[in-house]
């Protein structure tokens, strides 16, 4: 091969991985959901129980069918399980603010499993919405199906943002109004503060945003 040709070959090569990491940046930046099938509705009603009022999941018994008996009879195994997770809260807070567990070595998050235990339903790529924002709070009343783009417009600011009114944020001696919908991110530059909470407060309207959008998180 042409040296010329080389030195072109390999700059395609080079584009062609700029192009997939772009992308893959690009559908993370977006909030591109890449969900996990959850188990079947008949299996989580023999592994766990749900408390609809407090929104806790608990372990059921299991027996011991339910144990490969390696190295030890699936009694055995069965007997040793149930005494140390039987009636014991089945998911805990994670850092990030929801209540996750595992099933046979899986890492699910509590609401989704609850959707699924209660309605039967498999979520796929829409999102388990908590109502009042709290991902903590996994009371099914508290609970809805939204897609991505619907549950990003509803969503609460976090409390360690900067500034006190989402989508405003300091540039240079002005203020910058941004929004994101549509996959896009739009901004408007404007010397008050004034003036960019309410191009912010215009953007919001026009585009559905609901009340809660950009309000902090109680607690």
């Amino acid at each position: 091969m042409p040296f010329c040709s080389y030195l072109r070959a390999i700059r395609v090569e080079k584009d062609i991985r700029i192009v997939r990491i772009q992308t893959e940046f690009n559908d993370l930046r977006v909030g591109a959901v890449k969900t996990i099938p959850l188990p079947s509705q008949v299996t989580l009603q023999d592994l766990l129980r749900y408390d609809p009022s407090s929104g806790h999941l608990y372990w059921l018994a299991r027996d011991p069918i339910s144990f490969a008996g390696k190295g030890r009879s699936k009694e055995h195994e069965a007997a040793l399980w149930n005494a140390k997770n039987a009636g014991k809260r089945a998911f805990s807070y994670q850092k990030h603010g929801y209540n996750q567990g595992r099933i046979f070595g899986i890492r699910y998050n509590a609401n989704r499993i609850i959707w699924r235990l209660v309605t039967g339903e498999e979520p796929g790529e829409l999102v388990v919405d908590h109502r009042n924002g709290n991902p903590m709070d996994d009371r099914f009343s508290n609970l809805r199906v939204l897609t991505q783009q619907d549950n990003t417009k509803g969503r609460f600011k976090s409390q360690a943002a900067r500034n006190p009114i989402m989508g405003i944020s300091r540039k240079g001696a002005g203020w910058c109004s941004y929004i994101r919908f549509g996959g896009k991110q739009h901004s408007k530059t404007f010397r008050c503060f004034g003036a960019a909470v309410m191009d912010r407060k215009r953007s919001e309207m026009e585009n559905g945003f609901s009340e809660r959008h950009g309000r902090r998180r109680n607690g």
